[in-house]
């Protein structure tokens, strides 16, 4: 083998392990507040609205495609929040049986899918961001809620 062969061999191995893994930027103990994700979400260019829910919960609603959507808090302590839901809901959807909302969710992933009264449709996404949750882990959940609420919008609406 030539030496420059060798000497670039080298350089290359030393730059990798020089790199270092990825690092993550992870969540503060205990999980998100309600105005850490209202800022992360107007910081990536989203709306968000901080605000009650007709039942009191305090609740962040956004939008995105022309859907509107809410994410909910769960195992909250001290302001901090371990679990999220993104949630979406239409009312008075016409033609909606409960074989359609099966066959969503046993073809579909990531959204839930259930009938609520007054045939209304509504579509959930549970995500568990503590212990060990990162703000990475948070965009790519938005991401996977963003794209798939559009789908659900289609199947539902036709």
């Amino acid at each position: 083998m030539e030496l420059r062969t060798l000497v670039a061999a080298a350089v290359m191995a030393c730059s990798v392990l020089a790199a270092g893994p990825a690092v993550s930027r992870n969540l503060p103990a205990g999980g998100v507040t309600r105005q850490e994700v209202a800022a992360w979400l107007e910081a990536g260019g989203h709306p968000a609205t901080i605000h009650a829910d007709s039942a009191g919960e305090i609740i962040v609603s956004s939008s995105n495609g022309g859907v509107n959507w809410d994410i909910y808090f769960y195992k909250c302590a001290a302001g901090r929040c371990a679990d999220i839901q993104y949630a979406a809901g239409w009312t008075e959807i016409t033609g909606m049986t409960l074989d359609k909302v099966n066959q969503w969710n046993h073809d579909k992933r990531l959204i839930r899918a259930y009938l609520g009264p007054k045939s209304s449709v509504w579509g959930e996404y549970d995500v568990v961001l503590s212990p060990g949750g990162s703000w990475e882990q948070l965009d790519t959940s938005l991401r996977d809620w963003s794209s798939a609420v559009l789908r659900f919008k289609t199947f539902i609406l036709g």
